[in-house]
Parts: C-alpha cells; structure tokens; sequence
C-alpha cells in the first residue's frame, strides 16, 4: 500500500509529522494490528487532505503481562479499563468508536460491556472484521455527523 500525503491547508508542518509519526517502522504485525496498521494509513490520509471531520486516536490498552505489574496497576487506578474499543472519534455533532477483530474474533466479555455502556449512551459502536468495513462505517459517521 502506498501511502500519498498531502498537506493541510495553512497548518504547520509539525501537525504532518505529528499524524505521520512511526509510519515507516518496519515490525511483524499479526492479523488484527494489520488491520489497524492499514486503518491507521487511510485515517492519516484522510485527515491530511481535510476531509476528516473528527479527531481520532487508537486505544492502546494493552501492556505486557508480568513486566510491570505496578505500573499496570496504577494505569487501572487512574481511569485504564479493559474493553475499551481500538478506535475513539470525537467530532463536534457526535463521537463514535471502532473495535477491530480478526476474521475470526470475537468479542471479549469487558468489550462487550463498553459495547453496551457505548449504545446506552448513543455513541455508535462497531466491530469490524475488514478494512474496507471500518471504512464504510467511518464515512457513514461522517455522512451522518456532518458539521
């Protein structure tokens, strides 16, 4: 996948490299990250050509089991929670979130929960499977949200 960039208008540079940072690292990535990895590529680009609406960033809620039981504890004392979706976008008229899965996956029982705790408050919340998924339901947020 080729990757074209093109910039703001009238936005510093620092705001590009900001969105565009460890494009280039090269790691192995399993089924689900790839998707994310891809996602991540198609938000950017959109975002840089202003046609996107929303301020997005992925969830990193995963830490690394036994190497830093104290840390890991303090991060769930100050507000970190299982379940919480891949994705959140936070736009003006309405937010949203993205949950990817592989082909395969399903739902944990703490994703399932923030699912509920989502649709309870009128957040949309979808699991996607594909990219071309999350990207259809992204631009249906956007059609729907419109500013």
């Amino acid at each position: 996948m080729i990757l074209t960039i093109r910039p703001l208008q009238n936005s510093a540079c620092a705001f590009k490299n900001y969105l565009t940072q460890e494009l280039t690292t090269k790691i192995k990535l399993k089924e689900e990250d790839q998707l994310c990895f891809e996602f991540r590529l198609w938000l950017t680009q959109k975002t840089l050509q202003n046609a996107f609406p929303f301020v997005w960033f992925h969830v990193a809620n995963e830490i690394i089991p036994n190497k830093n039981f104290i840390f890991g504890k303090k991060l769930k004392k100050i507000g970190k929670m299982a379940g919480v979706a891949d994705y959140i976008f936070l736009g003006e008229k309405g937010s949203f979130a993205i949950e990817f899965k592989s082909k395969k996956g399903i739902l944990s029982p703490s994703q399932k929960i923030f699912k509920s705790w989502c649709e309870k408050n009128h957040i949309p919340f979808f699991c996607a499977y594909t990219l071309k998924d999350a990207q259809e339901f992204v631009l249906k947020m956007v059609e729907k949200f419109k500013i």
